[in-house]
């Protein structure tokens, strides 16, 4: 998410008008910050949409009020969503700009457990942090808050309080259980929202520990991946415990570019 935009608030509520109603659900980063009334900058608008058919027309309606798909790599793949959906992907998104004020807005149709998500309310809880236990429906432009409910056991869940991860991603994640691409990318999300200010306390012992329950895991299995991916996992746990945080932002970023597990644990050392 970038930090260079406008307001979240004006940037989420231009968003709901040029919507136009149709149903979606405007939820992530961008909604939790309009709740904690943070006071960053931000162009990047997560739209989630219930069915395939509202994926098409409410980009085809973006595109037709002034937005613009951004580079080859989206032009490409929304001629391949057009030509032949989307197969099997369980998620699948469209990045536009607006070109009055530079917003990205990432159209997303979601699939959870081969499920269409199909309520706000089931997008938020497919979310890992607690934080963003908020949104909007786009069809009446309704805010909802769902803090409180996810985590009644905590005094002002709905005002700001320190959350710890969604029951879902703190049941599978804090016990070691995600794949290798969840392994990898959580510190840095997690680094990014408490760069953003926000408190993440109740969410660090969780990751800690199953980080390292996924290394023990991957300890016991005997293939060489395997124990690369252990070790990782232990470093980014240790990463996490002592708030190495730049450590991991900067090691985030090498990612793409590393050719094996080998040359990403490197560039963790």
């Amino acid at each position: 998410m970038n930090t260079t935009g406008i307001p979240a608030r004006d940037a989420v509520d231009k968003v709901l008008i040029d919507v136009a109603g149709l149903p979606a659900f405007l939820a992530g980063s961008s909604a939790a910050a309009v709740a904690h009334d943070l006071q960053h900058s931000y162009t990047d608008i997560d739209l989630f949409v219930p069915k395939e058919g509202v994926y098409f027309a409410l980009v085809q309606h973006l595109l037709s009020n002034g937005y613009e798909i951004e580079g080859d790599r989206f032009e490409r793949m929304w001629q391949r969503h057009l030509n032949y959906g989307f197969n099997a992907w369980h998620t699948n998104s469209m990045k536009l700009i607006d070109s009055t004020f530079g917003t990205e807005v990432n159209v997303i149709y979601k699939r959870v457990e081969r499920h269409e998500t199909t309520q706000l309310s089931q997008v938020i809880e497919s979310f890992d942090f607690g934080l963003l236990g908020v949104g909007y429906e786009t069809a009446t432009k309704t805010y909802r808050d769902m803090r409180s409910y996810l985590f009644p056991h905590i005094k002002g869940a709905d005002s700001g309080a320190p959350l710890p991860m969604m029951g879902y991603r703190g049941d599978t994640v804090g016990k070691g259980f995600m794949s290798s691409h969840i392994m990898m990318r959580t510190p840095g999300r997690y680094a990014r929202y408490v760069g953003y200010g926000y408190d993440l306390s109740l969410v660090k012992p969780i990751l800690v520990d199953g980080y390292n329950s996924y290394a023990d895991y991957k300890d016991n299995r005997t293939k060489d991946e395997d124990r690369a991916l252990a070790t990782i996992s232990r470093t980014l746990a240790s990463h996490l415990e002592f708030d190495m945080l730049e450590e991991i932002l900067t090691w985030e970023k090498s990612i793409p570019m590393a050719d094996g597990l080998d040359d990403i644990l490197e560039a963790l050392e």
